[in-house]
């Protein structure tokens, strides 16, 4: 089933089938166009400043009739990519209305409402032409009369009348009324959404995110300016590689360059620099890089044929292989031991332009109450721990080693001694080598791993998260497994394990393959889905207003934890969310256990913060314990129901048992509650039926609890590594 905004609201209104649901649960956590929609749809549904259509609009957009033919699929089918057009990116109006209809229309099916026999002979009644002829001249509308004869249309009667304008008569078992009646069927009916008809914009299509993006909704652009835009950005560059390259002679010397001026070239360079600190020591001869597309590009992923094979050549082999060895000038090894700045040989944060406001907190290993905030262009501890919270991306030069990039909520450690080690117990970045040869040690959860980059350009994306394999808590060390995953972005890396256990070997990546580590043997894969934090600038404009209000509230001196317990008040709800799973990192549940769950204005952060507290405490006991201590500390009597409701039931063989207590929990008049019983709920069943913890419906919950008696399962758990290609 494809992924448009018709199979959304089906989905949020809980009437697919259990497949179907499954399969559009998966797209739209993969999709991210799809996520910030429906979380849209929920804000407007919730939004009750918003009004109706006006009945007299026109156009396509301004008719609400244009609602109940998208919903009946009477809409022609040229207009209904247009009105799906003007939903999403033009009027909250009318993506309000439909979604206000469709969940109407899904609560109906599964509701008996009861009819009071007046009002229904009343509707009866309005089938006697007497009837309708009143009610006509009453209100001086419907059939008019023209020269090609009266007029068949009959416009909507959207007011209520007195009874005494219908007559009520009785109409009996055998009298037909078929030819005054329309059955209106809506389509996501008795079928499970097998009527839902393949039509309209898809929402998985990466060119919608470039059309129609959040920040810009509700906003036109006119075509034109994407051909302009096309235009100077192509004269620009001609400007910038002519002045660069300089005239076409010097353009064709470099084409024409033969391989003898090369070689001469180098080895006149070689004689002006004998030794630079960033060289590689015994590599000789320049060589020619290979080139290979990068991950990070927009393009196919390399096939299994375009993988080159054989291990890469060592050093030793390479010393082996030269021809000459000359002696180094021993007064130019000590000038090298001179010119080896401290900031090669330390752990620096030298921001650039793009992360240059960017706030992370380091931790000395040393003394672990010294908490500050990390000033630019300074020298980090040798032993430190490092904490950086989402939607800071810093970069950080590991001692010259490598380059590490951030890219989501990270806590590691950072230890030089003979090889630079990095210990994180949660961790996303972009990890890019200093030199060919160079290599860094990861002991991550699953063990000791050493990185090494192949070549000058060589990437390596690298993450350590907790994944579910099985169902349970998050707190069941058989249910969460830690997973370090290393996939190859750009040119060659080796990665090598290191276990007393079983016997390991080093393993070559090139771009697109990928190894995760777990407490199994190493799993090769192929990478099929892109996840979206491999390239930069993928945060939303709120969340990087909100880290900019954050670098600005905390200053490089004071107390941290006093500044972050302060900003968790801000107006700004972006802001304060982040502040407060900032402190979660750093180990206070105070704010997240306290008002957060509770707070209305925090919705489009709940899922986020649960997602990331489940990680804290499936990685530390100690982080587990300090959460169920905050719970009992801010709700009395409620913490341990609280906790379990976030951290899930061991009891996996009950599933009946257990999913009948998160449903009642749905209907409890805690809001907390309701929230980690909704997101329990989801993992488990894999499904949503539309239930809004900060507005409960009572049809929603008689759908659960009919869901729970007619299925009462766990949904299977998806492949732990989601980003695989299938085979």
């Amino acid at each position: 089933m494809r992924l448009t905004l018709r199979t959304l609201l089906a989905y949020r209104d809980g009437v697919l089938s259990p497949a179907e649901s499954s399969d559009l649960h998966q797209r739209i956590r993969q999709t991210p166009v799809a996520s910030n929609l429906l979380r849209r749809v929920e804000n407007l549904v919730a939004n009750k400043q918003l009004l109706a259509p006006k009945l007299n609009g026109e156009g396509l957009g301004g008719d609400a009739n244009s609602v109940a033919e998208y919903l009946d699929d009477t809409l022609a089918s040229e207009q209904v990519p247009e009105f799906e057009r003007i939903c999403i990116a033009e009027s909250d109006l009318v993506l309000a209305e439909l979604a206000h209809c469709h969940q109407l229309l899904a609560e109906a099916l599964n509701s008996q409402v009861i009819v009071p026999p007046n009002l229904k002979a009343l509707a009866e009644g309005l089938t006697n032409p007497q009837n309708q002829a009143a009610l006509l001249r009453r209100l001086n509308i419907g059939k008019k009369s023209s020269k090609d004869g009266p007029s068949e249309s009959i416009l909507r009667i959207d007011r209520s009348h007195p009874e005494k304008l219908v007559v009520a008569t009785e109409v009996k078992a055998d009298e037909t009324i078929a030819s005054q009646l329309s059955q209106v069927q809506a389509p996501m009916v008795t079928s499970g959404g097998g009527s839902i008809k393949p039509q309209g914009l898809d929402l998985e299509r990466p060119q919608l995110a470039h059309e129609v993006p959040e920040y810009l909704v509700g906003q036109r652009t006119g075509n034109w300016r994407i051909p302009l835009a096309i235009g100077a950005m192509t004269a620009l560059l001609s400007v910038i590689a002519w002045q660069a390259l300089g005239p076409l002679s010097k353009v064709r010397e470099l084409l024409v360059a033969n391989n003898s001026a090369i070689n001469d070239a180098v080895a006149k360079d070689s004689k002006d620099n004998a030794v630079k600190p960033t060289d590689v020591i015994g590599q000789s001869a320049v060589k020619p890089i290979e080139k290979t597309e990068s991950v990070l590009d927009t393009g196919p992923l390399p096939s299994d044929s375009d993988s080159p094979s054989g291990d890469a050549p060592s050093m030793n082999s390479e010393l082996s292989n030269t021809e000459e060895a000359k002696p180094v000038d021993t007064t130019n090894a000590e000038s090298t031991a001179t010119m080896a700045d401290s900031a090669i040989n330390t752990f620096r944060w030298t921001p650039s332009t793009e992360d240059a406001k960017s706030v992370l907190f380091v931790r000395e290993s040393v003394d672990g109450s010294t908490l500050r905030r990390v000033a630019a262009n300074t020298s980090l501890p040798a032993e430190c721990d490092i904490i950086v919270p989402p939607s800071m991306r810093p970069t950080l030069n590991l001692a010259g080693v490598c380059t590490w990039s951030v890219c989501g909520p990270t806590r590691m450690q950072l230890l030089q001694n003979e090889k630079v080690t990095v210990t994180p117990s949660l961790c996303r970045a972009i990890a890019k080598g200093g030199a060919p040869g160079r290599s860094v040690n990861i002991a991550g959860p699953t063990g000791l791993v050493t990185l090494q980059f192949n070549e000058a350009t060589s990437m390596a994306a690298v993450e350590v998260a907790f994944r579910p394999i099985s169902h349970g808590s998050i707190t069941d060390k058989l249910a969460y497994k830690p997973f370090l995953i290393i996939v190859a972005v750009e040119g060659k890396v080796t990665v090598t394990p290191t276990r007393e256990d079983v016997e390991t070997k080093s393993i070559q990546l090139v771009v697109g393959e990928g190894v995760a580590f777990t407490d199994a043997q190493p799993i090769e894969f192929e990478l099929g889905a892109i996840p979206a934090w491999y390239r930069s600038g993928n945060e939303r404009p709120l969340d990087m207003l909100a880290a900019a209000d954050m670098f600005k509230a905390i200053p490089e001196s004071g107390n941290v934890m006093d500044q972050l317990t302060s900003l968790c008040s801000d107006s700004r709800p972006e802001t304060a969310a982040l502040a407060v799973q900032s402190q979660m990192l750093l180990g206070d549940w105070e704010g997240f256990a306290g008002d957060f769950l509770n707070n209305e204005l925090m919705r489009s952060h709940w899922s986020t913060a649960i997602g990331l507290a489940e990680q804290l405490i499936a990685a530390n006991e100690q982080g587990a314990e300090a959460l169920h201590s905050a719970f009992e500390k801010s709700h009395p009597g409620r913490g341990d129901a609280l906790y379990l409701l976030l951290a899930g039931s061991s009891n996996v063989s009950q599933p009946k048992e257990v999913l009948t207590k998160l449903v009642e929990s749905l209907s409890s008049q805690e809001l907390d509650e309701r929230v980690l019983a909704a997101n329990q709920l989801r993992r488990l069943v894999g499904k949503d039926p539309g239930f809004q913890p900060s507005i409960p419906n009572r049809a929603v919950l008689q759908q659960w609890r009919r869901t729970i008696v007619t299925s009462p399962s766990f949904l299977p758990v998806d492949n732990p590594l989601w980003e695989a290609k299938k085979l």
